[in-house]
């Protein structure tokens, strides 16, 4: 964002510090400096006592910034809407091994070949409908609860879901393309009434490691295919066949051994995606696995019946979630017609900033449909 920034208006003097890798004694005189003299403050949020030290939080940057400063938030991007296999491990952060593509991990350690590997995940239906569509549901609930609870000024999940069916907006799972940023840039600057704007088209700023998304993750999110390439990944800002790319993963494993990524993997979240992956695929082979043509029928249907397939039972799921009743028939199809043309992120944040949602109490009258168990 602030090479954006700077590359849209080089005459401004333009500050950006990590705070997660900042110096926490050579570097904090600067940051105080930095703090004390702008005029304008972007930053993600922050809580008081990160890393040990007060300085650091959000609202110490609002309390300690001078009074005309302006200061605007923005949430941590994060989401696994197109890519629900790509995960980091902390202990296993580096280099080729930056981020892992669960099944992989999970197809080495069961001592399968990496051929079977790209073999099974090149099919159609490797991931089923419903698996895809429900942890990208998640991942926006995730993110949307996040832009809620820290009452950010401006939101990225409306940018994704925009973009979701076009390109790749995030290379992995928390490195947006430009265009993502240059749109949450524009957010802010326009917040901060800045006289210029960030281009959306320009220079690459966050591919040093782009993975691949999965054919069968394209088709669930009725994908149009523009920008994407299936066929190979991005390293170190080296590209490789995906076969090349995942024949190197498969070695690194070897390299390290199965106890040291049972130890990477023990209480993960790609353990956790692992275990209800099981649990979706558990019977479901048969009316699944290359049944290429069930899933051209569920995905293309254009009559009544569509009430009556899997999209229909989220639409429903989601007024039960949001707004605590039933839909009537209108309104599902409503939605569904809706869904063809905007798709599933567009779908959800229409629930989310529905008026009868927000005047239902929102956030909280979700939160009490869940410790009641009503949904």
């Amino acid at each position: 964002m602030a090479s954006l920034i700077r590359e849209a208006a080089p005459e401004h003097e333009v500050a950006f510090r990590e705070v997660f890798s900042l110096d926490l004694d050579a570097d904090r005189d600067a940051f105080f400096e930095d703090v004390s003299n702008a005029d304008v403050i972007f930053t993600q949020p922050v809580s008081s006592g990160y890393r040990g030290v007060e300085w650091l939080g959000s609202d110490w940057l609002a309390s300690n910034a001078k009074p005309s400063t302006k200061v605007f938030t923005f949430p941590v991007v994060y989401h696994r809407g197109m890519l629900p296999q790509c995960f980091p491990l902390p202990g296993l952060h580096h280099s080729r091994l930056a981020y892992h593509d669960a099944h992989a991990l999970d197809y080495y350690l069961r001592g399968r070949t990496v051929q079977d590997f790209l073999r099974d995940s090149s099919k159609i239906d490797f991931l089923p409908v419903e698996f895809v569509l429900s942890e990208a549901l998640d991942s926006t609930l995730e993110l949307l609860r996040r832009e809620r609870v820290a009452q950010i000024d401006a939101g990225v999940s409306d940018i994704l879901a925009e973009r979701q069916q076009l390109g790749q907006p995030l290379f992995v799972v928390n490195h947006p393309e430009r265009a993502v940023l240059a749109d949450l840039t524009n957010k802010l600057l326009r917040l901060a009434n800045a006289p210029f704007i960030v281009e959306v088209e320009g220079r690459e700023l966050l591919d040093q490691f782009i993975f691949p998304p999965y054919l069968s993750v394209l088709r669930a999110i009725r994908h149009t295919g523009h920008g994407i390439r299936t066929d190979r990944a991005r390293v170190d800002h080296v590209d490789e066949p995906r076969e090349v790319f995942f024949d190197k993963v498969f070695k690194s494993y070897a390299d390290l051994g199965e106890a040291e990524l049972a130890q990477a993997m023990a209480g993960s979240d790609l353990s956790a995606y692992l275990a209800r992956y099981h649990r979706a695929c558990r019977g479901k082979s048969s009316s699944l696995k290359g049944d290429v043509a069930w899933l051209d029928k569920l995905l293309g249907r254009r009559s009544s019946q569509m009430l009556e397939d899997n999209r229909a039972e989220l639409v429903v799921a989601l007024y039960k979630l949001f707004l605590g009743r039933q839909p009537g028939e209108v309104e599902v199809m409503q939605h569904l017609n809706g869904l063809d043309r905007d798709g599933y992120e567009r779908l959800l944040l229409n629930f989310a900033s529905a008026p009868e949602f927000k005047n239902a109490g929102g956030g909280d009258a979700l939160v009490h449909r869940a410790a009641s168990g009503r949904l």
